[in-house]
């Protein structure tokens, strides 16, 4: 008897979730038929994706040739690192990057269509667009990610796999988190998508970058500040944690 009201109360939930999810999959479905419609098109934006990653995977690439390491990092734990970021971001980027659209709506009015539709705004707005072009810039960062547990002694174990799935969730969650702030922003600033873009996009950059490239945000940079030891509030390389070696100071650069 049980048994039956729970296999009842699933079957309930799961029409229930069906019927509230089909205007959101027709719509993402339209979208994605639309996008691959035009295969040049297409074709062309995927490959502009990928060279982006490329170019930004060279960028490692440079820093590295010219030191071994950098901020207590290798070159084959900075691809961790650059693996981890441009996956969260490619993931965010592909489905609530578009969430940049906004100010143009509502400086064009259209976004009154959306009040109108009896559906949250929200969902709408995420549900609107799908960026597949994203593809070749997670594609590069997936291969890089091969090549970074491939070149690194990591002791695999559970706690260390599931800290791998909870840093690309967790971290898509966050860069999503950002996109969706900025875009609401876009109601009370005036023409500020330039100011929302520094932490949406310069932040997604400067995470796959190792932190001795920018200022150190944890010390002064006067040459006295060298002869004191870094701030104790100065977080461990995350790479470090995740290969299980002690991190280096933030202020070695090799």
């Amino acid at each position: 008897m049980a048994s039956d009201l729970s296999s009842g109360a699933r079957s309930g939930l799961r029409a229930k979730w069906t019927s509230r999810s089909r205007p959101y999959r027709v719509i993402l479905h339209a979208r994605m038929r639309a996008q691959t419609s035009y295969r040049a098109s297409f074709v062309t934006d995927l490959v502009g994706t990928l060279l982006v990653g490329l170019t930004e995977l060279a960028e490692v690439y440079v820093l590295f040739s010219n030191v071994p390491r950098l901020g207590g990092l290798t070159f084959s734990q900075a691809l961790l690192v650059f693996a981890l970021a441009n996956i969260a971001y490619s993931l965010s980027d592909m489905f609530v990057g578009h969430l940049d659209n906004l100010p143009t709506y509502i400086r064009a009015g259209t976004i009154d269509v959306f009040y109108l539709r009896p559906l949250p705004l929200l969902a709408q707005l995420v549900t609107s667009d799908i960026s597949l072009r994203r593809f070749g810039r997670l594609a590069i960062a997936l291969a890089v990610l091969v090549v970074a547990v491939v070149g690194n002694d990591i002791a695999w174990s559970p706690r260390t796999v599931s800290m791998l799935v909870i840093a690309v969730t967790a971290g898509t969650a966050i860069v999503g988190a950002l996109f969706t702030t900025a875009s609401a922003l876009q109601f009370f600033l005036i023409e500020g998508s330039e100011l929302t873009n520094g932490f949406t996009y310069g932040g997604a950059y400067a995470s796959q970058q190792s932190t001795q490239v920018f200022p150190n945000p944890c010390g002064s940079s006067s040459p006295s500040s060298s002869r004191r030891p870094s701030s104790p509030t100065c977080p461990p390389s995350s790479s470090s944690t995740f290969l299980g070696r002690p991190s280096s100071p933030r202020g070695s650069g090799g």
